[in-house]
């Protein structure tokens, strides 16, 4: 069993995903970069069971910063854009499922509509199934997936993750939900990993550069994780199948030389 996991590329934003076909001679080196970390995932990662897109494929409108963060408002065309990257996925994977994003960045009427159609993506069965997932990958080992974090905020990222597990071990003994041993969660476009409860949790890594807004907000601390996450069958692993994280490191330019200002 081979599972990959690739959420947050905001597809349609200028720090996200583009294509080459869309790219000119303002397109910045860091936008290419990106696109090759996309390549890349795509020609190492094996044949892949199941691919599963974890939300935020597309930016949205931007209405907080009146759309001047994005190639275009129109969320056909951000779709259209999403669609340029992710084609040949379909061919990599037998099975592709999608976990709804912040309604934000993917609307609430339902404009990826026509990405779930060409894409192979079948509907969910319910409302509840559009937001998380519980999947049985083989071996007893339940996968549960959501785009958003349960744990609130604190300072340490580690209470945040250690909290979503003690209330999701909670939830499955009260309300009986189904045994997680593998819990993945995105939309932080950081990558992390926590154990504990018998279960572990992972954040997983996003394919969105630092966008103005993170570097007014909280420079230092919202600087993204960029990369994919890779799970396969493995004995030896705490619940028999290993959550591997490939994160690129990101280009930094150099401080500037008084001289050059």
């Amino acid at each position: 069993m081979k599972i990959g996991v690739i959420s947050d590329t905001h597809c349609g934003s200028h720090a996200g995903l583009l294509h080459p076909d869309r790219w000119n001679k303002h397109t910045p080196g860091a936008i290419k970069w990106l696109h090759g970390c996309f390549d890349w995932l795509y020609s190492e990662w094996p044949k892949l069971d199941l691919l599963i897109l974890n939300g935020d494929i597309i930016d949205g409108k931007q209405s907080k910063s009146a759309g001047t963060g994005v190639h275009t408002a129109s969320l056909g065309e951000q779709v259209e854009i999403a669609l340029e990257c992710f084609r040949p996925w379909r061919k990599k994977a037998a099975k592709i499922i999608r976990l709804a994003g912040t309604p934000y960045h993917e609307g609430f009427d339902g404009a990826l509509r026509e990405f779930d159609s060409e894409m192979g993506i079948a509907r969910p069965k319910s409302v509840e199934q559009w937001i998380v997932r519980d999947i049985d990958i083989g071996d007893g080992v339940t996968l549960n997936v959501k785009h958003h974090p349960d744990g609130g905020h604190a300072i340490y990222r580690g209470t945040v993750m250690d909290r979503e597990l003690l209330w999701r071990t909670v939830a499955e003994s009260v309300h009986k939900l189904p045994n997680a041993s593998i819990v993945l969660r995105s939309h932080m476009h950081t990558c992390a990993a926590l154990a504990g409860f018998r279960k572990e949790l992972h954040l997983c890594p996003c394919f969105q550069l630092q966008s103005p807004y993170a570097l007014h907000k909280q420079h230092a601390r919202w600087i993204p994780d960029i990369g994919g996450t890779l799970i396969e069958s493995d004995r030896f692993a705490m619940n028999k199948f290993s959550v591997r994280h490939k994160v690129f490191p990101m280009p930094r330019e150099k401080a500037e030389r008084y001289e050059a200002i």
